[in-house]
């Protein structure tokens, strides 16, 4: 059965859906992270959308019967297609048309501000690129770091539409062999949970476990320091290093907080002497 949380609707994250730098400026390693200052806000962009044309295409090889005997991948490739709404903004105009072709000039006594594209049959830069949008809480960022601009639509100027560039964007294989890099959060940070873990029944032998997501520590001593504690709550996958942090004194009682959230139990089966000893975790 479907879940509409799953489900992604995008829209503009204040605005800015696609940005431009120079090649070999740092990318983003995920979808929040702020963006280099170098890359450069390509504007408003129409309702049309963001296009991401994946393609791969494969031929079958036939054995001598005729039958199919494997396919052989022949392309694979990733464009991105985008209209630009503010066509008078300087940086968009240095993407469609490249970066030496665009000279902007400042405002005079005779003059507003202007401008001069050089309409050249050069091929564009390579250059560094990046799309995000977001839906609700949910972010997403796809990170192109060698790109090109290898076409460009039909510009229009007429009385009854708003001029656009619209712009295809043809990524090649980055420095880890891939051609794109998209990155996703769901917007739900985890909540970290707190917990006191006290040892009751004065054990005076025997070892004591916690356990977290179904997976439980080795035996702990009786007395055990807290940074003992610790170290065998960070070694389960299910916390991880830095994610747990533990406070108190030998034996107990622990304050125990999981930076990533879920249920702390405890069993003191292994526990000795004193009066029927066990692990209450409130």
């Amino acid at each position: 059965m479907g879940n509409v949380a799953n489900a992604f609707v995008a829209q503009s994250i204040n605005g800015g859906v696609y940005y431009r730098a120079p090649l070999g400026t740092t990318q983003p390693t995920d979808s929040t992270t702020t963006l280099n200052a170098a890359f450069k806000d390509q504007g408003t962009c129409a309702e049309d959308g963001l296009s991401v044309g994946i393609t791969r295409t494969s031929k079958t090889i036939k054995d001598f019967d005729g039958a199919d005997y494997i396919d052989i991948q022949e392309e694979y490739n990733g464009t991105f297609k985008i209209k630009l709404l503010d066509v008078d903004l300087i940086d968009a105009k240095k993407t469609a048309f490249g970066d030496a072709k665009v000279t902007e000039i400042a405002a005079d006594g005779s003059h507003g501000k202007r401008y001069h594209v050089e309409h050249s049959a050069d091929q564009l830069p390579l250059s560094t690129h990046v799309f995000q949008v977001k839906s609700g809480a949910k972010r997403k960022r796809y990170a192109i770091e060698v790109g090109r601009v290898t076409e460009l639509a039909e510009i229009k100027d007429v009385h009854n539409d708003a001029t656009y560039l619209e712009l295809t964007i043809k990524a090649f294989r980055n420095s880890d062999g891939n051609f794109v890099e998209e990155y996703g959060d769901d917007g739900k940070p985890t909540v970290p949970a707190n917990y006191t873990v006290a040892i009751t029944g004065s054990p005076t032998g025997g070892t004591f476990t916690l356990t977290v997501g179904g997976q439980t520590t080795t035996g702990l001593a009786n007395n055990a320091a807290a940074s003992a504690v610790q170290a065998a709550l960070v070694a389960l996958s299910t916390v991880g290093a830095g994610n747990a942090t533990v406070t108190g004194s030998a034996g107990g009682p622990y304050s125990v907080t999981l930076a990533l959230g879920g249920a702390l139990t405890g069993s003191g089966a292994g526990l000795t002497g004193g009066s029927s000893p066990a692990v209450v975790v409130s």
